[in-house]
């Protein structure tokens, strides 16, 4: 295993990266500095299944979560991915109160509660795209209408 170092300066970012597909690696990554890395197997990889990514929880955007699920099967390579989820997760407690989470952390080791708490995170995680999505239209919409009130300086 390789000793803990961060890509704070970009001169380092490059080293991280080619050693993270060798065996025996384990690379540690934000979803900024994940975003847009190709990580580089060789063969011998390849053949003991590639790249594996593990998550610890889902991002506000669905789309962020498949650019990190990405990493795994980048040009063709083979990978896997394995996702865990936690009741305590910053998603689940902005989305839905705790008394609720609470009656779910009691229950969820039943194979239908499990289920549900999946469908709730997915849930949770529409509910946040959509509100980002709003705050966009209504930024937009304020810098539309600030160009409209300025438009006579032109």
């Amino acid at each position: 295993i390789t000793p803990p170092t961060n890509a704070k300066h970009h001169n380092e970012e490059d080293e991280i990266i080619s050693i993270a597909g060798q065996e025996g690696s384990i690379t540690i990554s934000t979803n900024i500095a994940g975003r847009g890395t190709d990580i580089k197997i060789d063969d011998e990889i390849e053949k003991l299944g590639g790249l594996h990514v593990i998550a610890t929880q889902l991002a506000e955007s669905k789309r962020v979560d498949l650019q990190l699920y990405g990493r795994t099967s980048r040009q063709g390579q083979v990978g896997s991915v394995k996702v865990f989820l936690s009741l305590e997760d910053e998603l689940m407690e902005k989305n839905y109160n705790n008394n609720f989470l609470n009656f779910l952390k009691k229950r969820i080791h039943t194979r239908l509660m499990k289920y549900c708490a999946i469908l709730l995170y997915k849930y949770a995680q529409i509910k946040q795209e959509k509100k980002s999505s709003k705050i966009r239209l209504e930024m937009l919409q304020k810098d539309f209408d600030f160009a409209k009130r300025i438009s006579f300086v032109k």
